[in-house]
């Protein structure tokens, strides 16, 4: 079966974000990449606290939100040794993940949040 997702291109907003060590690196930039082509629980887990804007603390789940306000505010739970509890009950699909990127770089960067 041919792969029929959309893919978005997020570098350009990607060069306006940046964490506390400035502009992302290129593992983040790819993880984040990743995530926007193609969309799992295992991906959303591992990108959701990636700060975005530095200077606010934004993570990538905190700009899910901003967009989509009846976003899960609770994720996946774990025990003390790792063990699943409890899963995401949801996680962005490509055009929320996009927007929440684009709310990061560059509405919550002009001070407009």
């Amino acid at each position: 079966m041919p792969d029929t997702a959309a893919k978005y291109d997020i570098t350009q907003e990607m060069n306006l974000l940046g964490n506390l060590f400035g502009p992302l690196k290129a593992d983040i930039r790819e993880r984040l990449q990743g995530y926007m082509n193609d969309p799992t629980i295992e991906r959303w887990d591992d990108v959701h606290g990636i700060i975005l804007h530095a200077s606010t603390m934004l993570t990538f789940w905190q700009a899910v939100l901003k967009v989509k306000p009846d976003f899960p505010t609770r994720g996946r739970a774990t025990d003390i040794h790792g063990k699943i509890l409890k899963e995401w009950s949801e996680i962005p699909d490509q055009e929320t993940a996009l927007m929440a990127i684009i709310y990061a770089a560059y509405v919550y960067e002009k001070g407009k949040a």
